[in-house]
């Protein structure tokens, strides 16, 4: 983990599916939002740091989906390698004058 990572526990963020896609609307809008509980490591696929997200909301392909709601997920913390040579950069916080629903 590293110190320098802006989202830490108890912010609001929104996690894309998909590495390039940032769509909030329409069919290519695929992401979680919710309130990071925990930053921690995590094993799979080896250690890899990961915020521990407890689901709001979630969009796929741009239509409100409820499957998942009140549910952890994990996403790998931004700027955690990737085994393609990329970085991860799934996660941004959303700003807390957005209200989602409980």
């Amino acid at each position: 983990m590293t110190s320098n990572d802006p989202i830490s526990a108890g912010d609001l963020v929104r996690s894309f599916e998909f590495s390039g896609r940032r769509d909030i609307s329409g069919p290519g809008a695929c992401y979680v939002e919710g309130t990071v509980e925990e930053v921690r490591q995590f094993v799979h696929f080896g250690r890899c740091p990961v915020y521990v997200i407890r689901v709001q909301r979630e969009i796929y392909c741009g239509d409100e989906e409820f499957d998942r709601i009140g549910v952890k997920v994990t996403t790998p913390i931004n700027g955690t390698p990737t085994l393609r040579g990329d970085v991860c950069n799934f996660v941004e916080r959303v700003e807390t004058d957005v209200v989602l629903p409980c």
